[in-house]
């Protein structure tokens, strides 16, 4: 899908690029750097990162360099080790991060 990259730790390699997705990995380390890499080579879109690759200092640098891009990034639920449900509704989230407003999705 074009403009939409996912983000996201080795263990995830491959899953979105073979649904058709555009992926990168990368280490908690590198996610600064990837992401300023598709900041200067892409034009606004969304990106989406792993919630495992998000520490505090990252997140704030991340939400800075999201502006100054123009496009928007998601967070990324890590894969469930036991098909437990976090309670946390992504998708409302999501809708209302990019949208700008709340939604009732039933």
């Amino acid at each position: 899908m074009k403009g939409c990259i996912f983000i996201t730790m080795q263990d995830s390699a491959y899953g979105f690029t073979l649904a058709g997705f555009q992926q990168v990995i990368a280490e908690k380390e590198s996610v600064l750097e990837v992401f300023e890499k598709i900041v200067a080579t892409s034009v606004p879109g969304l990106v989406f990162i792993d919630e495992r690759l998000l520490g505090d200092t990252i997140l704030s640098r991340l939400q800075v360099l999201e502006k100054q891009w123009g496009g928007a990034i998601i967070s990324l639920p890590a894969p469930g080790k036991s098909g437990e449900i976090s309670g946390i509704d992504y998708g409302k989230r999501f809708i209302s991060r990019v949208l700008g407003y709340q939604m009732k999705l039933s």
